[in-house]
C-alpha cells in the first residue's frame, strides 16, 4: 500500500504532516446488518423456539398476554423508567417483575421481565438486550456471523441472522421525569 503525506493546516498555521493514505488500494463492502439473532429458551413453563436477542435493547421486554401466560401479570411491581423507542418516541411500562428464571439449556439465569402491554408477536415472543448479552458473557463474531454464550456453554454457538424484524430496533429504559407517553409511530404491538 502507498502512503502519501499530506497536510494539514491548525488554527495557529503551523503545517502538521499527515499518514492519511491519498487513494485506497482494496475497497470493503458494507456487511448486513446482524445484531440479532433468536434463541431456543424456557421461560417460566413455556418454551420459546425464537427468543430475539437484539444488541440494540436495553431492556428483556414481553407483552402482557406474555405476563398473564405465566402467571405474573398481578405481581408485576410498578415501574420506574419508560421505554425510548429509536425512533425518540417513549411509552409506558406496565410493570417489572424481577429475578424471573430464564433456562437455556442446563443454565438458569435470573431476568428482571419489563412488561409492555402491545400485541402479542408470536414471530418474537421476547426480546433479551444487552443485560442478557452481558450475563451470559456472550462473543458475538460479526465475521463469521455467530455467537457464543461463554457463561452457558462456551462449546454452543448460535448463529446471527438478519430476520428482518420490523420493530423499533433501539429500545432503552428510562427513568420517568413525567406522566406523559407516546407511543412508538408505526411501531405498535411490533416489540
Amino acid at each position: 500500500m502507498s502512503w502519501t503525506t499530506g497536510t494539514k493546516f491548525p488554527p495557529s498555521g503551523d503545517v502538521y504532516p499527515s499518514n492519511q493514505p491519498t487513494h485506497l488500494t482494496y475497497f470493503l463492502t458494507k456487511g448486513e446488518e446482524s445484531r440479532k439473532f433468536t434463541l431456543p429458551c424456557t421461560l417460566g413453563h413455556l418454551e420459546l423456539d425464537n427468543a430475539l436477542v437484539d444488541s440494540g435493547a436495553s431492556i428483556y421486554l414481553n407483552s402482557l398476554t406474555m405476563a398473564e401466560k405465566l402467571g405474573i401479570a398481578g405481581a408485576l411491581q410498578h415501574p420506574t423508567t419508560s421505554i425510548m423507542f429509536g425512533d425518540g418516541t417513549s411509552k409506558s411500562l406496565l410493570g417489572v417483575f424481577k429475578n424471573y428464571h430464564l433456562n437455556i439449556g442446563e443454565c438458569i439465569i435470573q431476568t428482571d421481565l419489563t412488561v409492555l402491554e402491545m400485541e402479542e408477536e408470536k414471530d418474537v415472543p421476547l426480546i433479551l438486550g444487552t443485560p442478557f448479552l452481558s450475563t451470559v458473557g456472550a462473543s458475538i463474531d460479526f465475521h463469521k456471523k455467530e455467537v457464543i454464550l461463554h457463561k452457558v456453554n462456551s462449546l454452543v454457538s448460535y448463529r446471527l441472522q438478519p430476520k428482518g424484524y420490523e420493530y423499533c430496533g433501539t429500545i432503552e429504559s428510562t427513568p420517568l421525569n413525567s406522566k406523559e407517553s407516546r407511543s412508538c409511530q408505526g411501531c405498535e404491538g411490533k416489540g
